[in-house]
């Protein structure tokens, strides 16, 4: 019977455990709380975007020292091709620099 008891207790344990992450009843469908959470959802994609968007921008850098190395650009060829790249830029393009 005491096995019985301990196995409820941890089921129930384990069921309470789970829903945790869940806010209060009186707050489960309440707007504030759906726009706290989407809010929170929105903040975990955009940090999970920029964490991408600098992996993708240190492999970048990491082929660009690996094909300069391998083809022999120096740094001044490469300003100066920058230079000419920004002399054909069209107005209406954003100016990365």
């Amino acid at each position: 019977m005491a096995g019985t008891q301990q196995r409820q207790q941890q089921r129930s344990g384990a069921m309470s455990a789970g829903t945790t992450r869940n806010p209060p009843s009186d707050l489960h469908d309440s707007p504030t709380a759906r726009a706290i959470r989407a809010t929170a959802r929105q903040a975990q994609r955009t940090h999970r975007a920029e964490t991408v968007r600098v992996r993708q921008r240190a492999a970048l850098l990491a082929l660009l020292a690996k094909t300069m190395a391998e083809l022999h650009i120096s740094m001044a060829e490469l300003n100066a091709a920058r230079r000419a790249l920004s002399r054909w830029k069209s107005p209406q393009e954003p100016d990365d620099s």
